[in-house]
């Protein structure tokens, strides 16, 4: 619930404001050489703002989705915690602690066979 707050305040607020500033100051810069003509800015001014305008547009964009990615980070983080500092539950009516971590994986081959097999098929498709 809390990831789908998120992204929602980030699809309003992040990269859509970003662009509707590009475009605001490009609006603003339109007029400006449309009435007064060739006077007062020339083409190549031109044209090397609006490409520095997108330069500097750019790398803020990706900072606000590194930031989107950090925050979930973040919150993935605290859940973590959370259930790492949460009670131990038990199950059933064994009291008896765990004699190994040891886990035992039979028939593993197979599996990696098979994964392997639809890893080549979807490669060469």
């Amino acid at each position: 619930m809390a990831r789908m707050q998120a992204l929602k305040l980030d699809s309003i607020l992040l990269r859509p404001l970003l662009n509707l500033f590009s475009a605001l100051t490009l609006c603003g810069l339109i007029p400006l050489f449309g009435f007064k003509g060739i006077d007062v800015i020339g083409v190549g001014v031109l044209y090397a703002f609006i490409n520095y305008l997108w330069r500097l547009n750019e790398p803020l964009i990706k900072l606000t989705s590194q930031q989107s990615v950090l925050q979930q980070a973040v919150v993935s983080g605290e859940r973590i915690f959370e259930l790492i500092n949460r009670p131990r539950q038990c199950y059933g009516c064994d009291q008896l602690p765990l004699l190994s971590g040891r886990v035992d994986m039979k028939k593993l081959s197979l599996l990696i066979v098979m994964i392997n097999m639809y890893c080549t098929i979807l490669i060469y498709r």
